[in-house]
Parts: C-alpha cells; sequence; structure tokens
C-alpha cells in the first residue's frame, strides 16, 4: 500500500515518515494499570488544578486570555509526568496544540489528559499523548468527544503538531467553522512536513467535516476576493498527483496552489468564477519560464528541478497545453541521462517517475486567456 502525502486525523490510522510518526486512536489503548502511564486521576490532576484555570485569575490581572491558560496548564501537565513515573527517566517532547477563540466568544483547545514517554532507539525516548478538545463559550465548558486524538513522537521527530484556525460561519447558523492542521516534520536531515487541513462544522454537540469543503484539499485560508469570508486555496483537481521522495514510496504532492475556491452566501464554494480564475492567472503570470529542468544540489551535482517543473506544468495545461508534451519529453531525457550516468545502479529511480505526464493529461477545472 502507498503512504499517502497527509495525515488523515479523523480516522483510526498510522503514517511514519523516516523518524516521524502520528498515530490516530479512537481510545486510549494503554492499560490503565501500568503506572508508568499518567493520566488527570492522578499527580497529573493536581498539576492542572495549580496551574492557572480558565476564568480564574485576579481581577486585578484583568480579563484572562483562555488560551494562554489553555497552554499554560498543559505545560504544568507535562512538567508533572516528567517529574511523575510517566516519563521512565525520559523527557517529554512538548507538542504543538492548537487554541483559538472565534468572533462569536467561543474558545477552543486541546487540553492534554494523557502522556507517556518511553526509551527507544539510539538512546532517545517515545512521547505519547492523549488530548480533549475542549469547548468553552458563555454556558460553560464541554468536552467535544468527536475531536479526542492521541499523538505520538518517535525518537526522530521535530514536530508533531495540531494547529487551530478559525475560518467563517460560512452557514450562517452562528458557528463559526473551524480549520484543523495537523503535520510532522522529521529529523534535520529529513525534514519533509507533511500535513492535513480540515474545515470542521459544530453542530448539535458535535464537531464533523464541513460537508461543502468535502472533496477539497485545503492549502491555506485567503479572502481572495475581499468580500470578509476566507476561501480555500487548493491545489485544485491536481492535489492526487504526487511523486515519491525517496525509496520508501513516502510521497508529496506536486502541483502548486493556485486554485481559490471562493466561499458563497449559501455557504458552499466555487472554483472558476472571475475572481478565482484572476487569482491563478496571477501565480501563473508570475513565474519565470523554465529554461532547465535541473538545478545544482548541496555538492554542486545537478539535481532534477521538481518544484519548477510542477508548476510550469500546470500553468502549462492550463494555457491550452501547448508546450506540454516538449516538458514530458524534455524530463524523460534529463532522467535517463541521470540514471545512466548518476546511478547506473537505479537506486534512484524515485526520482524519475510519470508524475509529469499525469499532470499534462487531466483536464483542467477553467483554461487561462
Amino acid at each position: 500500500m502507498r503512504l499517502r502525502p497527509l495525515l488523515a486525523l479523523s480516522v483510526i490510522g498510522s503514517f511514519t515518515l523516516a523518524a516521524v510518526s502520528v498515530t490516530v486512536l479512537d481510545k486510549v489503548h494503554h492499560d490503565e494499570s501500568d503506572a508508568s502511564v499518567a493520566d488527570l486521576s492522578d499527580a497529573a490532576a493536581d498539576a492542572a488544578r495549580s496551574a492557572p484555570a480558565m476564568g480564574h485569575l485576579e481581577a486585578e490581572a484583568g480579563p484572562p486570555d483562555p488560551c494562554a491558560l489553555f497552554h499554560a496548564s498543559n505545560e504544568a501537565l507535562i512538567a508533572s509526568f516528567e517529574a511523575g513515573d510517566a516519563g521512565d527517566g525520559c523527557a517529554f517532547q512538548r507538542p504543538r496544540v492548537g487554541c483559538v477563540t472565534t468572533t462569536n466568544g467561543v474558545t477552543w483547545g486541546y487540553r492534554i489528559v494523557r502522556a507517556q514517554a518511553y526509551p527507544g532507539a539510539a538512546e532517545r525516548c517515545y512521547t505519547a499523548y492523549d488530548f480533549d478538545l475542549v469547548r468553552r463559550d458563555d454556558a460553560g465548558t464541554q468536552v467535544v468527544p468527536s475531536g479526542h486524538m492521541s499523538l505520538s513522537f518517535d525518537p526522530y521527530s521535530l514536530d508533531v503538531n495540531i494547529g487551530l484556525d478559525a475560518a467563517a460561519d460560512y452557514d450562517n447558523d452562528g458557528e463559526v467553522e473551524l480549520l484543523r492542521t495537523t503535520w510532522t516534520e522529521g529529523s534535520a536531515d529529513e525534514e519533509i512536513p507533511m500535513q492535513e487541513r480540515t474545515l470542521l462544522t459544530f453542530k448539535a454537540g458535535d464537531l464533523a467535516p464541513y460537508e461543502p469543503a468535502s472533496g477539497i484539499t485545503i492549502e491555506q485560508l485567503e479572502d481572495v476576493d475581499q468580500d470578509g469570508r476566507p476561501d480555500l486555496i487548493s491545489r485544485g483537481p491536481y492535489a492526487h498527483v504526487v511523486e515519491d521522495i525517496d525509496n520508501f514510496h513516502h510521497e508529496r504532492a506536486v502541483a502548486p496552489s493556485i486554485f481559490a475556491y471562493l466561499a458563497r452566501l449559501d455557504g458552499t464554494f466555487v472554483l472558476g468564477d472571475a475572481a478565482s480564475i484572476a487569482f491563478t492567472r496571477r501565480y501563473c503570470d508570475a513565474q519565470p519560464a523554465v529554461t532547465s529542468l535541473t538545478v545544482e544540489d548541496t555538492t554542486g551535482r545537478p539535481d532534477l528541478d521538481h518544484s519548477s517543473l510542477a508548476t510550469a506544468m500546470t500553468c502549462t495545461v492550463l494555457r491550452g497545453g501547448k508546450g506540454a508534451a516538449r516538458i514530458v519529453q524534455a524530463w524523460n531525457a534529463v532522467c535517463r541521462n541521470r540514471k545512466e550516468d548518476d546511478d547506473p545502479s537505479g537506486r534512484r529511480d524515485w526520482e524519475c517517475q510519470d508524475w509529469p505526464k499525469e499532470l499534462a493529461t487531466i483536464r483542467p477545472p477553467f483554461v487561462l486567456e
């Protein structure tokens, strides 16, 4: 099975990239009797009580920052885990977890409820966390069960994170939709960030994917048409085109993020109207002509310029496709020479794949004039 480049944290699954692992669970799988595992029923509860609690700062300190209190409480919990038996002599790697207060006064944050660290390879440690998603408004604080997730660091992880951003009340129901971002980064020599962004909506006490955005691979939010509602920036119909980035079949998307799905008043998104096309045209017009498919790597040797080629091919297809076949032919020629001259054993065959041809054969959602 080939690994996809994005982490789908809404389902049970796992992903390992070199020295990075992220695991998503519907429930905690640790043995409750294991003394090396800490949860809120023991020392962690004491730390949670001693840390600043939401809404309980001294009056003279001014209005509390709910997100600052979330982060302070999480840090106090980690410190208690390290001081107790949960660390097994290991230092806990710190995840960055999201918290956001929306324009309608609702605060969302991930609260650590369980943590464990244990020795791994090369005298390094694994760290695992469980989080509850907490929602707070004027009516009180509640845990949203569907938001629970677990993350784990393997010994070489740099970052394993969950981010939250307020998007907009797209469906006009009084609840601001949230953009949840999860990402990982590998070790210093394998820094390949892997990201997943999901637009979420809160209805009937549950957090679920926002249906009108299903099928859109979101890369970022940007108010393209300046109507006050962030639009969804994506790789469009080319989001599924990926390349292997090593001999282990780890993958990443190749096409540029140049498609704007504009938010409409009815809560849906549209690709291909005038503002959306203008957004893509500005990007393609700003790209220099591709004069070579190779660049120098850190050792001064020629390396394939994947990013420039993917951008050139995508924009070429959007302009009607004239010249796409020549780009594919040039790519294949460079690959043949590279295999013969640079690595006759073929160990680097993963660098020369068919994704340029795949980009050229996908029908564009619109054509740039």
